[in-house]
């Protein structure tokens, strides 16, 4: 989080100037995300029952429980010709990797 914090700070402090006011939809610090993973997507959608989804989530759980937390550190922050501002991160020796997160979502979902 103090890095998220962080990133807010620059962009508040050197993006919102330069911009018009409204340009710019600033994301609450705490509420970024990284997503790893995706179980399934507009374009392959995957029916599942109520029942389907409980099972996903335990399963979710136990990877979770087995291979987090991942730690990584801010390698560097890009803002993109339309405006994105996409924060790169690198992945340390301290945590999980997250090509072994991903295989283990991808084994425990065989629906995905």
């Amino acid at each position: 989080k103090p890095a998220a914090a962080a990133i807010s700070a620059a962009l508040a402090t050197y993006l919102l100037p330069a911009v018009p006011e409204g340009a710019v939809w600033v994301q609450d610090p705490d509420l970024y995300h990284a997503t790893l993973y995706h179980a399934s997507s507009h374009a392959k959608p995957v029916p599942a029952t109520s029942g389907d989804v409980l099972t996903e989530a335990r399963a979710i759980q136990a990877v979770a429980a087995a291979t987090c937390p991942i730690r990584a550190v801010l390698e560097r922050v890009v803002l993109t010709s339309t405006g994105v501002v996409v924060a790169c991160w690198q992945a340390t020796s301290a945590g999980a990797e997250p090509a072994a997160l991903r295989a283990s979502l991808a084994a425990a979902l065989p629906n995905a």
